[in-house]
């Protein structure tokens, strides 16, 4: 998931004149609050799938 960042930050970074500063920090943090309660999400996916006998459908 940390891949999807650091390339962000990539193509951010080669915008002519930008320098990364706390700014970008905090226009990131939204991004990464997003994966993480996607992965939350897929995580209790997994595991209610794995609980359930007919490995149910999300």
């Amino acid at each position: 998931m940390s891949d999807i960042v650091v390339m962000d930050g990539i193509v951010i970074s080669r915008i002519p004149g930008w320098k990364p500063t706390w700014e970008t920090a905090i226009l990131a943090i939204p991004a990464i609050i997003i994966i993480v309660i996607w992965a939350v999400i897929k995580l209790v996916g997994l595991i209610i799938k794995h609980d359930t006998d007919e490995g149910g459908e999300l």
